[in-house]
């Protein structure tokens, strides 16, 4: 059933699929890699307030179309990039631009009071 995502990471070089680290009943690890046009944006067309509330759940849902549902947590863990992360989050991802290009989405989260704490993780290191 692995579904709780304890890693999330963008696959290089091309930028355009996500790896979702999961773990198995017997704590084995399965890493899933997922297109990013599979992957159903949750925050795709939410106000940022909405967001914010969606976010400081323990966890949420993510659907990938083909795939399973898969549950994420921002409140555990550490992100490292969160403007890559949110844009991802909202379907405005463009692998053609760097994180730096796509800070917009995270600064509109600061302005409508998205409280650091809400913003931790979803890239937790899990080593086997």
């Amino acid at each position: 059933m692995h579904r709780y995502v304890g890693e999330m990471g963008l696959l290089l070089p091309d930028r355009r699929h996500v790896r979702f680290s999961v773990l198995d009943f017997w704590g084995n690890r399965e890493d899933n890699d997922i297109p990013l046009d599979k992957l159903v944006p949750p925050f795709k067309d939410v106000r940022p307030k909405e967001i914010q509330r969606i976010a400081s759940q323990l966890l949420f849902p993510l659907n990938v179309t083909g795939d399973r549902q898969y549950y994420l947590s921002i409140q555990a863990g550490n992100i490292l990039e969160p403007q890559v992360l949110f844009s991802i989050l909202k379907g405005e991802y463009d692998p053609k631009q760097t994180p730096d290009q796509q800070q917009g989405f995270v600064q509109q989260m600061a302005a409508a009071d998205l409280n650091s704490k809400s913003t931790r993780t979803v890239s937790q290191q899990q080593q086997q």
